[in-house]
């Protein structure tokens, strides 16, 4: 675990961004989890600690965790894709049963450190141990409107939109779908 300092695309300092495993860290951050899930998301998006803890016990989950001077940063946790075809909506996605996609189920950065790099630090990591685990996507979605930030990042890594997901959340929030993107690794 080896401290890197960020820089903003301002040129401001950021701070000392430290990644660490998730699965090595899940139980002591796990409240926390919660509580950055709860101050980022509306519930229909919301992970647990718990249910994140479930997700990591996976083959081949992939979870990273950013510090940034000390203090929870963002969370980013993915696992094979098979493990989530209820998320495509009924979406064939051509991928899926070959185990060669890595599906990102949640990447929360807190709000008061966006826009300093973190969520691509965590989403960076994850994608060079997907490729040392022989994937060769990742994929995921976002919600339209509420997470374009994040679709944007995820295009700037390569991603492209596949197809947009009706009725996506089912709770009562519009727009109610979501982009399904894949970056090729």
């Amino acid at each position: 675990m080896t401290p890197t300092t960020l820089e903003a695309a301002a040129g401001q300092r950021a701070g000392t961004l430290v990644l660490a495993v998730l699965s090595v860290e899940i139980d002591r951050v796990a409240a926390l989890i919660d509580e950055l899930e709860a101050a980022s998301y509306e519930p229909a998006r919301r992970d647990s600690g718990k249910g994140l803890r479930e997700v990591l016990a996976i083959p081949r989950a992939i979870g990273s965790v950013a510090y940034c001077d000390g203090i929870l940063a963002g969370i980013s946790v993915a696992a094979p894709l098979e493990s989530f075809g209820h998320a495509l909506g009924g979406f064939p996605d051509d991928e899926f049963g070959k185990h060669s996609t890595l599906y990102f189920v949640d990447t929360t950065v807190d709000s008061r450190m966006r826009r300093r790099g973190i969520g691509r630090a965590l989403k960076v990591a994850q994608l060079g141990t997907a490729r040392v685990q022989g994937y060769r996507y990742a994929s995921g979605r976002n919600r339209v409107v509420l997470a374009d930030g994040m679709l944007a990042l995820n295009i700037s890594l390569g991603g492209r939109i596949l197809t947009r997901i009706a009725n996506a959340y089912s709770d009562g929030i519009h727009p109610d779908s979501a982009h399904y993107y894949r970056i090729t690794l």
